[in-house]
């Protein structure tokens, strides 16, 4: 479904901060790519895209590399939103 309020610019900002999130992550627990993609049975290439900011990630991958990760989806999350610019919101009013 499509919102008519929603805008692609803070779509692909979302997808960028969540991406960068995960490589940041990824990196600081020295997991390589090809090692969270095997534990996730993805491909390397699509991990490489969410992190890139280039691919939507379903809720069923973030949740998988949240776990490969050694956290919870909702502290994936709130790493998310301390990115996020104060105020922040995906849908305007």
């Amino acid at each position: 479904m499509q919102h008519k309020n929603l805008d692609k610019n803070k779509i692909d900002k979302l997808l960028k901060i969540i991406g960068a999130v995960l490589r940041k992550l990824r990196t600081e627990k020295s997991i390589s790519l090809n090692m969270l993609a095997y534990e996730n049975e993805l491909q390397s290439s699509l991990i490489s895209r969410i992190e890139n900011g280039k691919n939507e990630p379903n809720l069923i991958s973030l949740w998988c590399i949240s776990e490969a990760l050694g956290i919870k989806m909702s502290e994936l999350m709130l790493h998310v939103e301390k990115e996020l610019p104060e105020n922040w919101h995906l849908i305007d009013e």
